[in-house]
């Protein structure tokens, strides 16, 4: 017969004793009081949004895309498309 022992998480209660304590030693923020960061929100750049049938698409296109692929990090598709939503385009 097999013993079966309840989950102990042996090292929870020693590794926030530490960060206390490194944060006391180096004078760090404490995490308890730290903010929660909200992710950065989308703003569009200075680039003109596209007008579809009241300006040339190819040139407002070219425009919004030299503008946004420099200075966006993006790792999908979808990412993408959440910053040229901000110019009335969208990447398929």
């Amino acid at each position: 017969m097999v013993k079966e022992f309840p989950c102990i998480n042996l090292g929870r209660n020693e590794s926030t004793k530490a960060r206390k304590e490194i944060e006391i030693v180096y004078k760090l923020i404490r995490a308890e009081e730290q903010k929660r960061q909200q992710p950065d929100e989308i703003r569009p750049l200075d680039a003109q949004r596209v007008n579809y049938g009241k300006s040339p698409m190819k040139r407002g296109i070219v425009n919004v895309l030299d503008s946004v692929l420099p200075k966006y990090k993006y790792a999908s598709l979808a990412e993408l498309n959440a910053v040229l939503k901000l110019y009335n385009l969208g990447a398929g």
